[in-house]
């Protein structure tokens, strides 16, 4: 699904540093659904990114000092649209989130489609934004709402708010 938003939307990433963006993202979690996966990427991408604002820290799996991401960070016009899209598109998650909160799943809809492109597959019934979007793999769950409260409340821990 995130490789269909990075072709939907020409975002600058490469395939791999995409795949390696949700592996750091995800590394510690199960996802459960599809748009809890989709909001829980953009939510700690668009929180690396900013917590990374200006050296790359998606690390080559084989070592080496070598960074996936150093094409971006050579490139600021590159970084900026690549740190726009993904801050746009979690402020869309979080709208579609809102939406199935309010049980205005026609409209939760219509934004899933906007950030996946129109001709996504759109099941009869998204999931209940109650339910866990993130698992550890031990308890406590992590709510996709406890995620982001998590995530800002390190930006604020950090003085970057």
């Amino acid at each position: 699904m995130l490789k269909r938003w990075k072709d939907v939307h020409k975002v600058p990433l490469r395939s791999f540093h995409l795949e390696m963006l949700a592996r750091m993202a995800f590394s510690a979690y199960k996802i459960e659904d599809y748009a809890g996966g989709v909001g829980a990427f953009f939510a700690k991408t668009n929180y690396l990114l900013d917590l990374y604002k200006n050296s790359p820290f998606v690390p080559e799996p084989g070592g080496n000092s070598v960074y996936v991401d150093q094409y971006l960070y050579a490139n600021p016009f590159l970084l900026a649209a690549v740190k726009q899209k993904i801050k746009a598109h979690f402020a869309y998650a979080q709208k579609a989130f809102d939406y199935m909160q309010k049980g205005q799943i026609g409209f939760a809809k219509q934004v899933w489609g906007r950030i996946l492109g129109s001709g996504f597959y759109t099941p009869p019934t998204l999931p209940s934004p109650f339910s866990s979007l993130l698992m550890s793999p031990a308890p406590p769950q992590t709510t996709f709402p406890s995620l982001l409260s998590e995530l800002l409340r390190r930006r604020i821990g950090n003085g970057d708010v």
